[in-house]
């Protein structure tokens, strides 16, 4: 292989090339590219106009659901309210019904109460009337009980020696039952054996 000599300073000077003017071509292809950069910009920027639109759009969707979301926030909160009204309206009303209740609970109880009383006041009236009138009794019987009685009490008749046939016969002499031990008695009017015969 061979190898070139290297050139001196003052070869390698010479041996440079002598700047020329550059050609029209280079200016021409400057303006060509910078008009190509700016309708590539412009191209970028209408996309991106295009991208804005959308955004805008969807930014407008957003808005519109937000608004619907508020409105529906809105409206839950005026139910919310209606349903507290409605609640504390009801608990109102039943309030004052049971207050309405226990008053006539208690009216009625102290109708009940006073008759009662007064049912009691007549049932000790009734009670005390009684006692009176069984004092009353008691000394009368107590009276009649220490009052000699005058009146005799007549006394049965001896019948010697009275027998009956039959029941009959002394049911019709008025003697029926007959004791043992009473005159008119027999064993055979006595058919149980038990002392008391036509019985």
């Amino acid at each position: 292989m061979s190898h070139a000599p290297i050139p001196s300073e003052a070869e390698a000077e010479t041996a440079r090339p002598i700047p020329r003017e550059r050609p029209r071509v280079t200016r021409r292809l400057a303006l060509i590219c910078t008009g190509a950069a700016l309708a590539v910009g412009m191209l970028l920027g209408a996309a991106a106009n295009g991208e804005s639109g959308v955004l805008r759009r969807d930014l407008a969707a957003v808005q519109d659901r937000l608004v619907t979301a508020e409105e529906l926030v809105a409206a839950s909160e005026e139910r919310t309210a209606q349903l507290g009204r409605t609640h504390d309206a009801e608990l109102v009303a039943l309030t004052e019904r049971h207050e309405d209740e226990v008053e006539a609970v208690e009216e009625t109880a102290r109708a009940s109460a006073a008759d009662a009383s007064s049912e009691l006041e007549e049932a000790q009236a009734l009670i005390a009337e009684q006692k009176r009138t069984i004092e009353s009794h008691q000394e009368r019987i107590s009276d009649l009980e220490s009052t000699p009685s005058n009146v005799v009490e007549p006394q049965a008749e001896y019948v010697g020696s009275v027998s009956f046939g039959n029941c009959s016969e002394a049911r019709a002499a008025g003697a029926a039952p007959v004791y043992s031990g009473d005159p008119g008695y027999g064993r055979h009017l006595d058919r149980d054996g038990d002392g008391v015969g036509c019985e």
